[in-house]
């Protein structure tokens, strides 16, 4: 009685912050040229956590005050954990990545900030939904055979220009690759991604490079027999593991 009842919810419901949090994070998942749907997908669940947290504020005037009290203290903490999340959520958004790199080790770069930004979303997702861990998510999956489609079509408008019959053969191979992309495992098709990435990379370093030695070097058959040596295995019964080897000896 000394201190009464715990306030009301704002009329804003779970923070205003979180409001404006959720609002702006939804449109930079949407901005975001890699990873979009699993970056949406987190605001969404984001958002039903915030929704929950205002149903649970809704409840304190039917309850008696020392429950009042006690429910009033948890959401606030939801709150804070929330808004802690949302501002994690943020730094990783939005994700504008050049799917056009100038030379391989822009390409790499671009293939090292992809990956690690797709492994921290996936850690925040996990604190909102309980998944196994060998599970991949769907939206995972959409958003990779997105940016392998995208990147093919990069890889077709350029590969004119580097006449070369083993680079055609090896983005056959990677074309076959993301036809049939739903039939192989998550942790293959990265590595499909990544080497379809190196492929427009080095197709771009070979158009614009000045070094005659790095020119040669680039057309030559070996390098892209290694790019189809990838994707043939993706698409054999070898495991992530061999195919990582593989992929090693390309790069």
């Amino acid at each position: 009685m000394l201190l009464g009842r715990p306030p009301p919810p704002s009329e804003q419901g779970a923070t205003g912050l979180i409001r404006r949090l959720l609002e702006l994070l939804a449109n930079e998942a949407v901005d975001s040229s890699t990873n979009t749907l699993l970056s949406y997908s987190l605001v969404k669940l984001a958002r039903e956590k915030g929704d929950s947290i205002d149903e649970v504020f809704g409840t304190i005037e039917t309850k008696p005050e020392a429950d009042a009290w006690a429910v009033f203290d948890q959401g606030v903490k939801d709150v804070y954990e929330l808004e802690d999340k949302l501002l994690e959520i943020k730094s990783l958004l939005p994700q504008s990545l050049s799917l056009e790199p100038d030379n391989t080790m822009d390409g790499k770069a671009g293939i090292e900030a992809w990956e690690s930004k797709r492994t921290e979303l996936l850690d925040h997702l996990g604190k909102f939904q309980s998944r196994a861990a060998d599970e991949t998510p769907w939206e995972q999956r959409c958003d990779d055979a997105s940016l392998f489609r995208s990147l093919m079509r990069k890889i077709k408008l350029s590969e004119s220009q580097l006449n070369s019959p083993a680079l055609k053969v090896a983005v056959d191979a990677l074309n076959n690759v993301l036809t049939n992309i739903d039939e192989y495992p998550s942790a293959k098709i990265t590595f499909g991604i990544k080497a379809a990435w190196l492929v427009k990379a080095a197709i771009s370093e070979y158009k614009s490079t000045t070094n005659p030695n790095r020119r040669r070097y680039l057309a030559q058959d070996d390098v892209w027999t290694a790019a189809k040596s990838v994707a043939l295995l993706i698409s054999s019964t070898a495991t992530a593991l061999q195919v990582q080897a593989k992929y090693q000896e390309f790069v």
